[in-house]
């Protein structure tokens, strides 16, 4: 689905987190995987806060810390969350 604003972070197993973003259809609080090496996206659970322009970082457990912008709010939060892959 398109988006912007969002982020794409590089799992340990070579798929890629994408999460969050505007631009509809797309929902601030949905993420999805993509899988390279058959050029496809698949579903995975939604984030519990709608993000855009935050900020993701894969940590050396596997999972992904989410923090940033709470779109839901209008401006910048300080809540932050992981995804478990």
């Amino acid at each position: 689905m398109p988006r912007a604003f969002h982020t794409a972070t590089l799992l340990p197993d070579g798929r890629v987190l994408i999460a969050g973003g505007a631009s509809a259809p797309a929902d601030p609080a949905s993420a999805e995987l993509y899988y390279p090496a058959t050029n496809t996206f698949g579903p995975t659970g939604s984030m519990t806060t709608g993000r855009t322009s935050h900020l993701a970082v894969t940590l050396a457990d596997g999972r992904v810390f989410l923090i940033g912008r709470d779109i839901s709010s209008g401006g910048t939060s300080d809540s932050a969350e992981f995804y478990q892959p």
